[in-house]
């Protein structure tokens, strides 16, 4: 008896190992276990992206995105509880993209969101709130800002914010999702599209062989988006930074550029303004503010999202001479600290 006892241990160690030794691990994609996510991903209409594009030579951006986070909120309310990631990818019937995956979601009736993430100049916000849930751009590095405040444009408003152009987001969302009692599996299927917009500026320069690089700030711009309703978020105004390429137009000289934004601020006193910070050979500093307002009411805006400026820039040559012949490469790369 007393051998009995004192073997108890090593008889539950043994119990125990026997138990979890007969248990199959089952991993969420199994395919014959829990709901299934199928995910279509739809960017076949975004403009200066799949379609439209005015200058081939300048890269547009990838949307595909490589995962996606899925969240379940409660009926009618704003509560989180659920939520999974998918990391599938699939080609379409149809040549799209399809993410899919599975996800841990008893039956009943649910607000189901899904976004891409993993982008580095976009992230999302307030996951636990359905009504609350938004994507935002990063913000600008501090030198960047205060670039802006004191040389670019002094006399800018104070409550605005300076961001790098947005990655795309891509959504799909159902106010009212019904998981039904099922055995096996039950499959999911949603459509998604991006929140954010992609267009082509683009401005003729004469003496672009003076310029050692040129970035821009465009302002009037939205911050954000609220996902639940597709909505562009205004407040704070956000100034987008980006990076401008030289190229050529029918072999003009230009500088353009390939950029995302949340959108316009649809504002009957909203002014629409670009600035363009240019660095020249000489070490020169030079901005040119442009009003384009107007630009995002023309035909080829509304259609194409081409921003094409009438007005020129022109660069004087530097006392010293130089300046490089212009082409389509990059310019010297700046780095600055992101501020997370």
């Amino acid at each position: 008896m007393r051998t009995i006892l004192h073997n108890i241990p090593a008889l539950l160690f043994l119990f125990v190992t026997m138990v979890l030794g007969s248990c199959e691990f089952r991993p969420l994609e199994e395919p014959n276990r829990g709901v299934k996510i199928n995910v279509n991903v739809n960017v076949r209409a975004v403009a200066n992206v799949t379609t439209h594009i005015y200058n081939e030579k300048i890269p547009v951006p990838d949307i595909h995105p490589d995962a996606m986070h899925v969240l379940f909120y409660e009926e009618g309310g704003d509560r989180l509880v659920s939520e999974s990631f998918i990391t599938g990818r699939q080609v379409g019937e149809d040549g799209s993209c399809v993410m899919t995956g599975y996800a841990n979601v008893l039956p009943g009736t649910y607000r189901m969101m899904v976004y891409s993430f993993g982008t580095f100049y976009s992230y999302v916000n307030d996951c636990n709130s359905w009504s609350r849930i938004n994507a935002r751009a990063l913000q600008a590095s501090e030198a960047i800002m205060n670039r802006y405040t004191t040389s670019v444009m002094p006399m800018a408003r104070s409550e605005a914010i300076v961001t790098y152009t947005p990655n795309h987001v891509v959504v799909a969302s159902n106010p009212e999702e019904k998981i039904p009692f099922y055995s096996g599996s039950y499959t999911i299927h949603a459509e998604a599209t991006t929140v954010v917009e992609t267009y082509y500026l683009q401005i003729k320069v004469d003496g672009l062989q003076y310029v050692s690089s040129a970035r821009a700030y465009l302002s009037g711009m939205a911050s954000g988006n609220l996902l639940s309703e597709r909505r562009p978020i205004n407040e704070p105004e956000s100034v987008l930074y980006f990076d401008m390429e030289k190229s050529d137009d029918k072999g003009e000289p230009v500088i353009c550029a390939v950029f995302n934004t949340f959108g316009r601020i649809e504002d009957s006193t909203n002014n629409l303004s670009v600035t363009f910070d240019v660095i020249t050979v000489d070490g020169r500093n030079e901005t040119h503010t442009f009003d384009i307002t107007a630009l995002f009411h023309t035909e080829e805006c509304r259609k194409y999202h081409w921003l094409l400026l009438e007005e020129r820039i022109t660069v004087g040559k530097p006392e010293g001479g130089g300046g490089f012949e212009p082409g389509v490469t990059p310019w010297e790369d700046e780095n600055h600290k992101v501020n997370f």
